[in-house]
Order: C-alpha cells, then structure tokens, then sequence
C-alpha cells in the first residue's frame, strides 16, 4: 500500500511538471506566433524613385546586404499606402495626402508611423524646358500659382514689386501644388510657383529655376505649419516594429554623411545629375519620437485656432495629427 501511495505521488509530480514545461512551450509558441512574422518571411520597404529619399538611399545599400531585408519600387506612394494595407511590405514612404487616404480604411489600426522625411520650406519658381524666363519677363505668360493669400505667392508678389514689376500683369493661373509639375510638362503653364522640395526634380525634367526664396515661414490656410515641411512619412506594420528600428537607426545615421555623397548616391537611383542636387539642401529624416509628435500637434492647434480655415482643412490637419498619434 505504501508503495503504491509513492508511486502516485511520482506520477503527479511527474504530470505537473510535464504540466508546467507544456505551459512553457505554449507561451512561447504563442508570444512567437503573436508577431506574425515567420522564418521566412522578409521585410519589405516600399519607396519611390524620389530625389527626397536621399538618406533612405544611402541605407538601402548597406542594408540590401541582409536577405530579410528587401527594397521594393513603386510608381507612386499611393501604391505603396494600399500595399501596406494589403499586407504585401512591411514599411514604406508615404506622401502625408496618400497616408491620410489610407487612414480612412479599417486596415490602418496595423499601420504606425514611425519616421518622417522634411525638406526646408520656401518658395521656388520653375520655368519649362525651352523658354528662358526671368523675373523681369514674366509678364504676359501663364504662371501657376497655389493661392493668393499663400506665404509663397505674397512673397513672390512682394519681390517682384521691389523690381519694379507688378504681378497682376502675369496670368496667374491658381492650381494644388500636386497638380503644377503636370501642368508644366504638358505645357499649360509656362511657370510655376511652388515650394521648394518640386526644385529637387527640376534637372531631370529639364526645369530652369529663376526664383528662389527661402525666408518664407508656413502656417497658413495653404500650407499649414504641421504638413509644410512633411514630404513622406515612414510607416510601418505593426508586426514589423522591431525590424523598423534597423531601418530607422540607418537613416538617422545618415544625416552625418556629407550632401556631396548623398547626392552621388541619389543620383544613381534618381538619374538626377549630382551636380544639380547639390544646389539644392538635401531632405533630412527623424524619428516619430514623443517631442515630435508633441511639435506637430502643437502646430496643428495653432494653425486651427490662428487661421480661418475651413471644415475640410481644419479636419486635415487634425487627421494629421491623429496620424502621427498612431505610432507604437
């Protein structure tokens, strides 16, 4: 009777351990699974062949290197916006307009933003291939411009008024800002005057630049403060945050390299001469980190209380600022 009483004691001490290590394995198998990234599975990055992707370049040499890391090419970042939705890449660069899309469809709760890409904001006028504008001549073509109480056309009016030249003898033709590089290429306008970060693309599309101003600070009903300077925002599925920050600390790293070889790099992917990117200040890139996300929102609330905007517009800048809310 004893021994059967030891044996029993065994076998439970037996079953509870067997118990104990199963439970183990369970917990491990399902905080493994949780993720949702497998062996083989890689993180794909979706980017555009854009000039102001320069420090993503520059990582994306060093880090093709790894076969879990893989760069994908779209046409357009809105292509980028629903293959992340669809789950088909892990991260990418998404123009704020496209993202703000995205952010309509339920899929986006996976989604985060991690990263954003800003340029110097400032005005810049670009004149077609073939003709020779200048300042002095611009009177009697078709100029497209974004908004006539716009920081970038009030200054352009104030500048052409100091020598001696009065705008209201161009035709101003008002139009988005998307909208102007097509408008251009086609040629329905002769100029356009636009924000600075369109310069970078004007080598390649054989565009002059006779104007440039860059004492100009956002913050209106055209360009408000918390997108002006937002060129592409990084955005990553959730199930990929771990895998981002590699990306992350490669492009932070980047800002340290010096513009002459970013632009050797840039041109490469870009076809952009090197020479014309150096005339231009590169794109830099940071962080979501909580300081930003506290920046932006503040200028969200300032451009909403300080300007008359209407619902659309005040409605973008506070989906903005939801957006940048929606990292992890």
């Amino acid at each position: 009777m004893k021994r059967i009483l030891l044996f029993s004691k065994t076998n439970q001490i037996s079953i509870v351990s067997i118990l104990v290590v199963t439970g183990v394995l369970f917990l491990f198998i399902f905080n493994k699974n949780k993720t949702n990234i497998t062996e083989k599975e890689v993180f794909r990055i979706g980017y555009t062949n854009s000039p102001l992707l320069s420090t993503m370049y520059n990582s994306k040499n060093k880090l093709e290197k790894n076969n879990k890391i893989i760069f994908e090419k779209f046409s357009s970042s809105a292509d980028i916006g629903y293959a992340l939705l669809s789950g088909k890449i892990g991260a990418g660069f998404v123009e704020p307009s496209k993202a703000l899309i995205a952010k309509r469809f339920p899929e986006f709760k996976h989604i985060g933003v991690v990263g954003k890409i800003t340029y110097p904001y400032g005005g810049i006028l670009l004149v077609r291939k073939g003709l020779d504008l200048k300042m002095q001549n611009l009177e009697g073509y078709q100029i497209a411009a974004s908004d006539e109480n716009c920081r970038i056309f009030q200054a352009f009016k104030k500048d052409l008024g100091m020598i001696g030249k009065d705008v209201t003898k161009i035709n101003i033709q008002f139009m988005p800002y998307e909208t102007m590089i097509s408008a251009l290429e086609s040629g329905f306008v002769d100029a356009a005057l636009t924000k600075s970060s369109f310069g970078l693309l004007s080598g390649k599309l054989g565009f002059t630049i006779p104007y440039i101003q860059w004492d100009i600070a956002a913050g209106d009903k055209c360009c408000p403060a918390v997108v002006a300077q937002t060129e592409y925002l990084l955005l990553v599925n959730k199930k990929f945050r771990k895998c981002s920050t590699v990306l992350i600390n490669e492009m932070m790293a980047n800002e340290k390299v010096p513009p002459e070889s970013l632009a050797v790099t840039t041109s490469f992917e870009t076809g952009i001469s090197s020479n014309q990117l150096l005339t231009l200040p590169p794109a830099s890139f940071s962080s979501a980190d909580m300081s930003l996300l506290q920046l932006f929102e503040g200028h969200g609330t300032l451009d909403i209380k300080e300007h008359e905007s209407s619902e659309d517009d005040n409605e973008r800048i506070k989906m903005m600022i939801s957006l940048q809310k929606a990292t992890f």
